[in-house]
């Protein structure tokens, strides 16, 4: 249970990179939005918080793959939010859908 919320990149930020070698940017914030079980509401509710700090763009790194059946409270209140984002970038992959290899 204590492991869930951990990340490789976590290791990578704390102990592997050095930060006197490669400074930090001072003009971009990460934002944990937290373990999942917090809920689309909370990200929503980060998002406002965000949004009024007057970012030059927001990036999220999370993919919303269908709409929450238990909580639509939660979907409403994350849509509201995103849409208030100016410059807005969300999470994608790239799929391959044909075997185009020759």
């Amino acid at each position: 249970e204590v492991m869930d919320d951990y990340e490789i990149t976590d290791i990578y930020y704390t102990k592997i990179r050095d930060n006197t070698q490669v400074p930090y940017d001072e003009n971009i914030v990460l934002v944990n939005i937290g373990p999942a079980h917090l809920g689309r509401r909370s990200i929503a509710h980060q998002l406002e918080i965000l949004q009024a700090c007057k970012p030059n763009v927001i990036g999220i790194d999370v993919k919303f793959f269908a709409p929450k059946e238990d909580d639509p409270i939660g979907d409403f209140l994350l849509e509201q939010a995103l849409s208030k984002v100016e410059n807005l970038v969300l999470a994608s992959e790239f799929a391959v859908l044909t075997d185009t290899s020759s």
